[in-house]
């Protein structure tokens, strides 16, 4: 079939908190996914692609790199029904202009695009009048954004040491008075 789903991250962060997501919530289904970041081995990358993921999430970079590479392996997303433009205002916003046409020029016309962003950009609002396609707009309610003195982190820590280094994170919390926190983890013991 191909891939069924292509999702788009500014950031290798992101993009492997995501495939992390995919993975998780379907493993139960069979699903295979693709993570397509910078940082790691390109050709084993493409051969994973080669292989026909359910899903590939990917900085637009390194999908485009990959597709520039070699180009028998946009087919493998000539039959995709769903685009993911996660934090699409830094995506639209952060240069990744020529990737971006490499990246939709291999993509079927007909699917669905889900852009999520936390702020809307004027680019965004081009990109979305561009589309040419009647767009669903949403967007939250005043009283439900981030309020703007809130510190968010995102912080992977390896698997040997994670509580001794959680340890010291919330003890210099308490050193620099932070009086709150939500810790998120991967499994509750």
């Amino acid at each position: 079939f191909g891939v069924a789903a292509l999702a788009l991250a500014p950031t290798r962060e992101l993009a492997a908190q995501l495939a992390e997501q995919f993975r998780a919530l379907g493993s139960p289904l069979g699903l295979r996914c693709l993570a397509a970041i910078g940082g790691f081995d390109s050709l084993a990358q493409a051969k994973g692609l080669a292989r026909r993921p359910h899903v590939v999430v990917a900085t637009p970079g390194r999908i485009a790199t990959l597709i520039k590479n070699d180009p028998d392996l946009a087919k493998v997303f000539a039959r995709t029904k769903f685009l993911v433009l996660d934090e699409a205002d830094r995506v639209v916003d952060a240069n990744f202009e020529e990737d971006l046409k490499v990246i939709f020029d291999c993509l079927p016309k007909k699917r669905q695009t889900f852009l999520f962003s936390a702020t809307m950009s004027d680019n965004l609002r081009s990109l979305l009048e561009l589309s040419g396609s009647k767009s669903y707009f949403f967007e939250a309610y005043e009283g439900f954004k981030t309020v703007e003195n809130l510190k968010q982190q995102y912080i992977h820590i390896p698997p040997d040491g994670k509580e001794l280094h959680l340890l010291y994170l919330l003890s210099k919390m308490k050193e620099d008075n932070i009086r709150s926190a939500i810790v998120f983890v991967s499994t509750c013991r």
